[in-house]
């Protein structure tokens, strides 16, 4: 890693007032700002911004980009598995019905 890659490889070395500038991480409740903040990082480091407005601008957006993509992906995820379920809880259903009819009239006879 270079000098100028090490001085930005972590969050610790963003200074406090574009920390601030930052704002909160854009994160929902389950999720980890240890994550965010180690993306930023990467981010940074890899970037290399020359100032404050390029790390400002690139690395911020970026990290919090990345992030909504990954939450986006987790998300169409989960909304797929569920369709799934429900899908073959649908199809199933009714053959569920059937042979607990079936196995009704096998018992009567």
């Amino acid at each position: 890693m270079s000098k100028k890659n090490s001085s930005l490889s972590d969050t610790s070395k963003i200074p406090a007032t574009l920390k601030s500038l930052f704002g909160p991480p854009p994160l929902l409740k389950h999720e980890d700002p240890k994550v965010y903040d180690a993306l930023v990082a990467r981010v940074a480091s890899s970037i290399a911004p020359i100032d404050d407005i390029e790390l400002l601008v690139w690395v911020k957006d970026y990290a919090d980009l990345q992030s909504d993509i990954t939450r986006s992906r987790r998300l169409k995820a989960a909304l797929i598995n569920r369709i799934i379920r429900q899908g073959l809880m649908l199809l199933l259903d009714p053959v569920e019905s059937d042979l607990g009819n079936l196995s009704l009239r096998r018992q009567r006879l």
